[in-house]
């Protein structure tokens, strides 16, 4: 099992689950931790446009896209 507020998560947790977990965090406005999800799971899966979008999304709203 893993908790969330641990920032703890399973070595083996696929791209997908980051990515989504990620979104939560980005809900909250925890951008620092969502982008380093979001960044994981890219890693994983650099091919999955979704995972692109969403570190780029993040990426612009903490003004690191320039």
């Amino acid at each position: 099992t893993w908790e969330l507020h641990n920032h703890c998560l399973p070595k083996s947790c696929p791209s997908f689950l980051l990515n989504e977990i990620a979104l939560i965090l980005e809900a909250r406005h925890d951008y620092r931790q969502a982008e380093s999800l979001y960044r994981k799971a890219y890693a994983l899966d650099k091919d999955n446009a979704t995972v692109q979008y969403n570190l780029a999304n993040i990426l612009s709203k903490q003004n690191k896209n320039k």
